[in-house]
């Protein structure tokens, strides 16, 4: 597996994640992963098991969620902004699956 290294950037140290986590469809997974564990100890918390255990796995769960969730919507931002620039769907076009087509000399537009 390959990781992205940045290094130091605008708000400081980044670790690298491996590539697949910043695929939106991957870190989304991986978000609904969190929940379920986090539902598995804050409902034993909120049932009245007060532990330790419960609390920071509970909680860190829940912040984890949030991070991959962060990362899903940043990847799927960036892959809006990639159409966009690439004149796709991104800005409002109807889509019909075909390419887009420059006529060139010779050619007769829409034929």
């Amino acid at each position: 597996m390959q990781a992205r290294d940045h290094g130091a950037t605008r708000g400081g140290f980044t670790l690298p994640l491996p590539r697949f986590v910043l695929n939106p469809l991957a870190a989304l997974v991986v978000a609904v992963v969190h929940v379920y564990l986090a539902a598995e100890h804050l409902l034993d918390l909120f049932a009245g098991a007060v532990t330790w255990t419960n609390i920071w796995k509970g909680f860190g769960a829940v912040a984890g969620a949030y991070v991959f969730l962060a990362i899903a919507s940043r990847g799927r931002a960036r892959s809006r902004a990639t159409d966009v620039a690439r004149g796709g769907a991104g800005q409002g076009l109807a889509t019909t699956g075909l390419e887009r087509h420059e006529v060139g000399p010779g050619e007769v537009a829409g034929g």
